[in-house]
């Protein structure tokens, strides 16, 4: 835990010097990443107070805390009694670390999908309850936007929950 107090102290200090190379997966890799965004313009540097620092390492652990419980808690779900590599990866994927966003496809496929099937079935209710004769291009429109959104969003689920269940 030394050097994550070290890389900790090194965040935000009057320097905001970044050095290159290093594990960007580290600790150490944390701490750099942080200072080349602090020194990211130069005419305008930027520093953490002291407070923000504690406050930084303080989540950390928090964070570090939670994400290994919920890896043993995982460990335990497979009745095993080593917690491996991937019952660490599923815990931060359960409590939302930054890589487990969904992809371009997974949040494309759920936007566009649940606009076109809403449009669709406001379409679809508009010609089932307005009177009128209603024209085949506006019966064609609400049918292709509703098979559209529900397969986009059909796409869109599928992802997600393969996503989150391996």
């Amino acid at each position: 835990m030394s050097e994550g107090r070290d890389a900790l102290r090194r965040v935000g200090g009057t320097s905001g010097a970044s050095r290159s190379g290093g594990d960007r997966a580290t600790l150490s890799g944390a701490a750099e990443r942080i200072n080349a965004e602090l020194a990211r313009r130069r005419r305008e540097p930027m520093t953490f107070s002291p407070e923000a620092r504690e406050r930084l390492a303080e989540l950390h652990a928090e964070y570090l805390a939670d994400l290994g419980q919920e890896a043993v808690r995982v460990a335990r779900r497979g009745h095993v009694s080593t917690v491996d590599e991937l019952h660490v990866r599923q815990a931060g994927t359960r409590l939302g670390m930054g890589r487990s966003r969904g992809s371009a496809l997974e949040t494309a496929a759920n936007t566009f999908g649940g606009v076109f099937a809403g449009a669709g079935i406001a379409s679809v209710y508009a010609l089932m309850f307005t009177p009128g004769p209603h024209g085949t291009g506006e019966t064609a429109a609400a049918l292709v936007l509703s098979v559209l959104g529900f397969v986009l969003l059909a796409v869109g689920l599928t992802v997600t929950f393969l996503r989150r269940s391996g």
